[in-house]
């Protein structure tokens, strides 16, 4: 009994001692960030933007709501001219590895994407407008980064927004660099 006894407060003593030796991070933060996009299926480049409020519900795991818009081009010396421009709306969740200066993360969001594609003839002689047909899709996003330093982030991300009203596939690739607001450490100190 008294084998028990020790075993038990030992395990307590260490638990206790791994829980504040844990860094503490401020729950709510905003991520905005810039990235460069490639859509494969229809080699489109582009640029996006995004916003993202989070909220760190347990250590390790935060849930949050992306708010995402950009634009895809084709090159112009091409005969057809086109692009997308996709607006989508996620909720994400988030889960770090460790809680250091270097933190790797993973995640995913499910959301609404809006696609408008247009396309218009580039011929010299025999130009036609060009039209746009806006759809709307389910679709998901997977990421995997790092947060350096408490401030910024970088990350791929690929979405699978589905084929746009034209019947070409929206999927892209996204390389992101950004930073956030709020969050960091509660009581940094020195962390090499």
């Amino acid at each position: 009994m008294k084998k028990f006894i020790v075993l038990a407060v030992c395990c307590k003593f260490f638990t206790v001692l791994n829980v504040h030796a844990q860094k503490e991070f401020k729950p709510f933060r905003v991520d905005a960030a810039i990235s460069a996009t490639f859509a494969f299926a229809d080699t489109l480049r582009g640029i996006n933007f995004y916003i993202e409020p989070r909220y760190e519900v347990v250590p390790h795991l935060s849930v949050g709501f992306k708010i995402e818009t950009g634009s895809f081009w084709r090159d112009k010396k091409k005969v057809l001219d086109d692009k997308k421009n996709i607006t989508s709306y996620h909720a994400t969740a988030d889960y770090t590895f460790y809680q250091h200066g270097y933190r790797p993360f993973v995640g995913a969001g499910l959301g609404i994407y809006r696609i408008k594609a247009t396309t218009a003839r580039n011929l010299p002689l025999n130009p036609i407008a060009g039209y746009g047909v806006v759809k709307s899709n389910l679709g998901v996003m997977l990421r995997a980064g790092f947060v350096y330093r408490d401030r910024f982030t970088a990350a791929f991300e690929y979405d699978f927004a589905g084929n746009d009203a034209l019947g070409t596939s929206a999927n892209f690739l996204s390389l992101r660099i950004g930073f956030f607001i709020g969050g960091g450490q509660i009581n940094p100190g020195y962390s090499p």
